[in-house]
C-alpha cells in the first residue's frame, strides 16, 4: 500500500483512473457497495453512506497484522500514507478526504474499535432498508 501511494504522488493518473472507475462503475449499478475514502464524494446520490470509524493504533494493529509488519512500521505507513493523500486529493479535487465526515454527506458513523463486523452489517442493512 505504501508502494502505491508513494507511484501515485508522482503520477496522479493512479489516482484519478480509480477514482474515475469507481464513480463509474457506481453510476452504472444499482443496489452496490462502493468502498472508500472518497466515495462520499464521488457517489453522492446514494441511498447510504457508512463510515466506519477506529481509533489510529486499532487502525495501526489491523494493518500490521494484514501486512506481517510491526505496529511501528503499520503506523509510521499508515501516517505517512494519509499525509500524502490529503496533500493529493486537495490537489486533484480541492478536498480534504477528512472533511468528508460533514454533515452535509450524511453518513451513518460507526465506530469500529473491536472486530465485531458482523454487527455492523447488520445495522448498515438496518439503516439501508429504512431510507
Amino acid at each position: 500500500m505504501d508502494e502505491m501511494s508513494r507511484a501515485a504522488e508522482h503520477d496522479e493518473h493512479i489516482d484519478r483512473l480509480i477514482d474515475e472507475m469507481q464513480r463509474d462503475e457506481a453510476a452504472k449499478m444499482r443496489d452496490s457497495i462502493v468502498e472508500g475514502r472518497l466515495s462520499a464524494f464521488f457517489v453522492r446520490d446514494a441511498d447510504l453512506k457508512v463510515w466506519l470509524k477506529a481509533p489510529t493504533d486499532v487502525r495501526a494493529r489491523r494493518i500490521a497484522n494484514r501486512e506481517h509488519i510491526s505496529y511501528e512500521e503499520a503506523l509510521s505507513a499508515m501516517k505517512r500514507r494519509e499525509r500524502s493523500e490529503v496533500e493529493r486529493y486537495k490537489k486533484y479535487y480541492g478536498i480534504n478526504p477528512n472533511d468528508l465526515l460533514r454533515p452535509r454527506y450524511r453518513f451513518l458513523k460507526i465506530h469500529s474499535r473491536r472486530d465485531c463486523f458482523h454487527n455492523h452489517s447488520r445495522l448498515s442493512t438496518a439503516a439501508a432498508t429504512s431510507t
